[in-house]
């Protein structure tokens, strides 16, 4: 107690020392804990489920077709439900998003079409009310819906009387018969379940649609139950000679598909950062510690000569480090419960789950007091050296002269920062990189929308008047609509077979991204027409048998001739042959950082997939000016 009471004498005698070594501690710690947590809640902490390490995602694959995660069609979901042994359940679910009306303004709601085993198969568990049963999830089913606790908060504020009330969802009433617990995975894109309710007999086993997921068997191992759903596959092929051939399935954790391979690594690189940064100040620390060391090394040949052994100023010094790091590691901690809140809002999965539990606040402990241990255990000992002989006759010469310590701390210092600089840079230059990729659609002074009429038979006429309207508008340029956005989630990709001569050997296809259009929409986008036309200003009945190709797409299908006026063939047209209208550029649909991908683009006359984006390009404003849409009431 007495060397403590020192330490805080000492330390207290040099406040602008103590303050400066207990923000670099605070700093080190804090981001150090912020991160680890971010790292332990979203990859090293189990879902949050039963037994999650059951769980895993299935998909199909078609590798002649280049295609590694594709979603499953629903007949081959059926199939391997009924058929498959490894498993205890395998469940399934569908996109399905719906307007919600009837409580004031109109809303679209993500809801999903999910199997009546889907929930128990995850684990999640239902607060209020009870599950899907069999018999609503079948054809002519009973229209019923679960909702999720954030649904439930924000539009009914938790009130317990939610079972038995109406939504009206596309115009239809859906009866609320269960809540779901509160902080489940999938919960950021789910607010709504309700029945599949689909007859697997009269469904397209060329249309992939369903999100499948299953919960293995005690005992079976992953790689045993893809090996039989690979096999299941191949059975099913054989079963229908006549359908589309070459898939296969391909299985994954649940957890590795809730938090992709993309942000782990990323995580795992700036966690590896922050504990550089760690290092850093710990350097720093001690080269903090080594100068004030140097200074006071008449008072440590002092006491020497006073008779202090060498292990009670060794202790001294630890003591003083000590009570610097920990009250910079708690610090550090306050500020990293202050990041971590603020994690909360970011667009990752799980974010909600980000905290400082146990585990980290131990990893936190255990880095405050090896950082306080390390940084003085060198200044320490370079102060226990310090000889009587030297105070009798005044301060050491050699008290101010660099030492080897020193030095080398600095070098370690200089190193550590030199990595974490060249890592900056190679970051630095790889964003800029994407930010000079021409993505092949010109984003400035565009305004996007998603939204889907209630009646699916007139959708399209619906979007057709809404594009005319908008366009007509006061500081608009164009407009239309498109099935997906370019650079978001989700893909649509089928197969064409050129009709005729092609590079292609004959009888093969070319595996293709395909979007739902209007007229408008390359004008909206500023996609280059490079051959022929586009869908603007064609009859619907003629725009239902034609295509519009992206450039390498045209490339691939007919080389170096001309693609305008020659055909294609689909598997999900049927085989029917389809006109090419027209050639634009290409688009990057997925990533900067990945290639345009070939691309075909169908009118939307011919059917509506979900929800349409409606993208509006406003005129540019002039200098001086704002850019607006008319009058606000328009």
């Amino acid at each position: 107690m007495n060397n403590i009471r020192h330490a805080f004498r000492s330390l207290r005698k040099t406040p602008g020392f103590t303050a400066i070594a207990i923000l670099i501690v605070a700093l080190g710690i804090g981001t150090a804990t912020a991160m680890f947590s971010t790292v332990n809640a979203l990859v090293l902490r189990p879902i949050a489920l039963p037994k999650s390490e059951r769980l895993v995602a299935i998909y199909e694959t078609n590798l002649a077709r280049n295609i590694t995660t594709f979603s499953v069609s629903i007949p081959n979901y059926y199939d391997w439900k009924n058929r498959a042994k490894s498993w205890d359940s395998i469940a399934a679910l569908n996109w399905r998003p719906m307007n919600l009306t009837g409580r004031g303004e109109p809303e679209s709601i993500p809801c999903k079409a999910v199997t009546a085993n889907f929930l128990p198969t995850l684990g999640i568990p239902i607060v209020l009310g009870r599950n899907f049963t069999e018999e609503e999830d079948r054809p002519g089913g009973a229209n019923v819906a679960i909702i999720t606790d954030a649904f439930w908060r924000g539009h009914f504020g938790r009130t317990t009387d939610i079972i038995g009330q109406t939504l009206l969802f596309d115009g239809k009433p859906y009866s609320i018969i269960g809540v779901t617990g509160p902080g489940q995975p999938l919960s950021d894109d789910l607010e709504v379940a309700v029945p599949v309710a689909v007859d697997p007999a009269k469904e397209d086993r060329m249309n992939h649609q369903m999100e499948v997921y299953g919960r293995l068997k005690s005992g079976v191992s992953i790689e045993q139950a893809e090996a039989e759903l690979k096999s299941l596959t191949t059975q099913i092929w054989r079963e229908h000679p006549d359908m589309d051939h070459g898939w296969s399935a391909r299985l994954a954790p649940f957890a590795h598909e809730i938090v992709g391979d993309g942000i782990r690594k990323g995580l795992y690189v700036l966690l590896g950062s922050v504990g550089l940064l760690l290092l850093i100040a710990c350097a720093n620390l001690s080269n903090l510690l080594l100068v004030r060391a140097s200074a006071r090394a008449h008072e440590m040949a002092i006491r020497t000569a006073l008779g202090a052994s060498r292990a009670r100023i060794i202790r001294q010094i630890l003591n003083e480090s000590m009570i610097v790091t920990l009250t910079g590691g708690v610090l550090g901690v306050l500020l990293s419960l202050w990041a971590v809140d603020a994690m909360h809002s970011l667009p990752l999965p799980r974010a909600g789950e980000i905290s400082v539990d146990v585990r980290v606040l131990a990893i936190a402990c255990i880095a405050t007091l090896l950082a306080g241990f390390f940084s003085a255990l060198g200044p320490a000992l370079k102060a226990s050296q310090a000889r009587p002989q030297e105070a009798l006759k005044g301060r050491s010469p050699r008290s101010g002269q660099s030492s080897r310590l020193r030095d080398a701390m600095v070098v370690a210092q200089l190193a550590i920062s030199l990595t974490l600089l060249v890592g900056a840079t190679l970051l630095g230059r790889s964003f800029l990189h994407l930010l000079e990729v021409n993505p092949g659609f010109n984003p400035d002074h565009v305004l996007t929308v998603s939204l889907r009429p209630k009646d699916d038979e007139r959708a399209a006429t619906f979007y057709e008047q809404l594009t005319e309207r908008i366009s007509a508008l006061p500081g608009v340029n164009s407009a239309g609509v498109i099935s997906s956005l370019p650079l978001t989630d989700g893909n649509t990709s089928n197969n064409l077979f050129p009709v005729g001569p092609s590079p292609l050997p004959t009888g093969e296809s070319l595996q293709s991204s395909w979007r739902l259009v209007d007229g408008g929409y390359f004008s909206a986008m500023q996609i280059p027409l490079l051959r022929g036309r586009t869908f603007a200003g064609i009859p619907p009945d003629e725009a239902v048998r034609s295509v519009v190709l992206s450039a390498s797409l045209a490339r691939m299908l007919f080389g170096t001739d001309d693609p305008v006026g020659r055909q294609v063939t689909n598997l999900r047209a049927n085989h029917e042959r389809l006109t090419v209208l027209g050639v634009v550029g290409d688009v990057r649909t997925q990533k900067l950082g990945v290639a345009a991908v070939p691309t075909f683009y169908w009118s939307m006359h011919r059917f509506i997939y979900g929800p349409m984006h409606l993208v509006v390009r406003l005129a540019a404003p002039k200098p001086g000016e704002s850019g607006s849409i008319g009058d606000p009431a328009s």
